[in-house]
């Protein structure tokens, strides 16, 4: 439980995929369609009815990697490179959640999926209801992984990211002279190892990714187009009672990218869904606990019923929320004012706090824990 509590730094920029991926013997291929005038890549295996995989911020069809073995064996499956994002074109496109779902539905329509079902992670799955309610009718069923746009919270490394100057500041750090993009893929490692999943040293990281300028700003782009320094922009809440499509939900008990509550608000408005809550999970439960969600999808595929009629079993009580640190509240009252508008002396004031902050935020749990424990160290000798 508690070890694991700062380990749940936003698992945004960790996972880049290769031009190598998907590897020859997987039964999957790259394929490229054109969505209004923009060159979009795709991973397409397997056979049985369309699945279409959406995945979240700053990766990209690669973050299904441990799951799509399991799935193409009964599914045709679709793992989408959304625009901005690995072989899809980088382009400055608006990357607000409503022309996102549009995207979306113009990649539906230029493979020929009429209903296919549609899984979504974090971005993905605030995609893949803003794309149930623009086109209602459209997926057959849905499956939302810790999923964004159901309420303004956000990891606060995320609301910092938005801020002016985080494209200079990612673009140091991914630097390979840095040294932070061979420390992140070591704690990545360390991480993955303690949840008993296999981490492929071979695997850039997001780091490694950020070395190009356009990807950089592809990413901070859309982050901006989703979020700001209060938090998530858009809420589906006002609209999930609409969601007239069977809903699987699936949140790792341990997420604080976008925390579980989230969840548990969500599945009481949408009308046809149910929440299953994975203990020793943080974000990323396709990448975290890989078979249990396979286990979950499978089940609610297969279910002629739904949501089930079986009593859910009680949750495991695992410690996920922190309270907010002296230090952060600081940071984020500082924020506020001027509704998110910092002036240049004020920015110039918090630049230097910003650096330990962009190397937490670009997947060094480290970081952080340097950082609480100046604070702690300064707590103890009263300043």
């Amino acid at each position: 439980g508690m070890q694991h509590m700062h380990d749940d730094l936003p698992a945004f920029p960790i996972e880049a995929p290769t031009s190598s991926w998907p590897p020859a013997e997987s039964g999957l291929t790259r394929q490229f369609v054109t969505v209004g005038k923009h060159r979009m890549s795709y991973v397409i295996g397997g056979n049985g009815p369309p699945l279409v995989l959406v995945h979240g911020l700053g990766t990209a069809s690669f973050t299904w990697r441990f799951v799509l073995p399991v799935l193409q064996q009964r599914f045709t499956v679709y793992a989408i490179d959304m625009l901005g994002c690995g072989e899809s074109d980088k382009t400055d496109v608006d990357y607000r959640l409503e022309a996102l779902a549009g995207y979306l539905h113009g990649f539906l329509d230029a493979v020929g999926l009429e209903r296919p079902i549609i899984i979504g992670h974090s971005m993905g799955g605030g995609i893949t209801m803003m794309f149930c309610h623009l086109y209602p009718g459209r997926a057959e069923r849905v499956v939302l992984a810790s999923s964004g746009g159901m309420g303004r919270e956000m990891h606060w490394l995320l609301r910092v990211s938005t801020l002016p100057g985080a494209e200079g500041v990612i673009g140091v750090l991914s630097d390979p002279r840095s040294r932070v993009p061979q420390v992140s893929r070591s704690l990545e490692q360390r991480r993955m190892r303690r949840l008993d999943q296999e981490f492929d040293a071979t695997t850039p990281t997001m780091l490694d990714r950020f070395q190009s300028p356009e990807a950089r700003l592809a990413f901070l782009s859309m982050l901006r187009g989703i979020g700001s320094i209060s938090g998530q922009k858009m809420s589906a809440l006002p609209f999930l009672s609409g969601l007239a499509v069977p809903t699987l939900l699936i949140w790792g008990a341990g997420d604080k990218t976008i925390p579980v509550t989230h969840g548990k608000e969500a599945v009481k408005l949408i009308p046809c869904a149910h929440l299953e809550i994975i203990p020793n999970c943080f974000h990323r439960p396709q990448v975290e606990a890989p078979q249990r969600f396979c286990e979950l999808v499978l089940e609610f595929l297969d279910a002629p019923v739904w949501p089930p009629v079986t009593a859910p079993a009680p949750e495991t009580a695992i410690p996920f929320l922190e309270p907010i640190s002296a230090p952060q509240r600081a940071l984020r009252s500082n924020l506020r004012w001027q509704g998110g508008n910092i002036s240049p002396t004020a920015w110039r004031k918090l630049a230097p706090a910003l650096a330990p902050v962009a190397i937490a935020a670009l997947g060094v749990p480290t970081g952080m824990r340097l950082i609480r424990r100046r604070q702690q160290r300064r707590r103890a000798i009263g300043l």
